[in-house]
């Protein structure tokens, strides 16, 4: 009786590229310290489309990243002016949220509509949020 192959959770795919490409992703790899094959996995799925971002979203999501990047910096330069960086970050992020507080209410009408809202809160947090109401 013959044996099946097991389903296999990858496929191997061969591709063709020039060494100076080969040598790039190399590179790459070894600057990030994953493999070649990860590096080229991590590029396949960057081309899958992202869901789109709430404003909401974006805001925390870049004020994390201007935090890690300021305490990174002060990290770098021996934190002298680590607490100077900290009041920026905060004078920025309360003009984030007078920014946000101003388009929540410029849009405070056309909440009610299930594409606005999502675009400026995200995804609802009931299934039921969407719905008209009678």
């Amino acid at each position: 009786m013959r044996r099946h192959k097991p389903v296999a959770s990858t496929i191997q795919l061969n591709l063709r590229v020039t060494p100076q490409v080969f040598g790039e992703l190399e590179a790459r790899s070894k600057a990030q310290g994953i493999t070649v094959s990860e590096l080229v996995r991590q590029a396949i799925d960057s081309l899958k489309p992202k869901p789109k971002q709430s404003l909401a979203e974006f805001r925390a999501s870049w004020l994390n990243r201007l935090r890690d990047a300021i305490e990174a910096g002060a990290r770098e330069e021996g934190g002298k002016t680590f607490e100077e960086d900290l009041n920026i970050y905060a004078a920025v992020d309360a003009e984030f949220s007078k920014f946000y507080g101003v388009v929540e209410t410029k849009l405070s009408k056309q909440v009610r509509r299930p594409r606005v809202r999502v675009l400026l809160r995200g995804v609802p947090v009931l299934p039921d949020e969407t719905k008209a109401k009678p």
